[in-house]
């Protein structure tokens, strides 16, 4: 990760992979696949439901499918994969990404991320 921030001209896509990535490696592991509610394909990733939410459940607190789609390919996709180009997409939706990590940590972990509010307050 050290390595593509140094030599990236996108840093704030590298955080963002950073935090999504962070869920794995600190004990949270959303559910990509099957609705929680009826097991069927998810599309809408929700913070609330830990995981991708289907056509008929997901609410207004659920995020967009293609916001989702990105959501779920940062969350999978090995370092070695990762991109300019894939890097230069991301950078489009950080802010919109954003206050979903931010979400995120704070309901599963109970924890406030300062520099990610820094970041927020920056984006305002």
């Amino acid at each position: 990760m050290l390595q593509l921030l140094s030599k990236s001209d996108y840093p704030m896509s590298i955080l963002t992979i950073f935090n999504i990535k962070m869920w794995y490696l600190v004990g949270s592991q959303p559910d990509f696949k099957a609705c929680p509610v009826c097991g069927k394909t998810g599309i809408y990733f929700s913070v609330a439901s830990g995981g991708m939410l289907c056509k008929a459940h997901h609410n207004a607190a659920s995020v967009g499918a293609e916001l989702s789609k990105l959501i779920k390919l940062i969350y999978l996709i090995k370092l070695d994969k990762i991109d300019e180009e894939l890097l230069k997409f991301i950078n489009q939706y950080y802010a919109e990404l954003l206050p979903i990590i931010k979400d995120y940590y704070q309901t599963y972990f109970d924890y406030t991320n300062r520099y990610l509010k820094i970041i927020e307050m920056m984006l305002d």
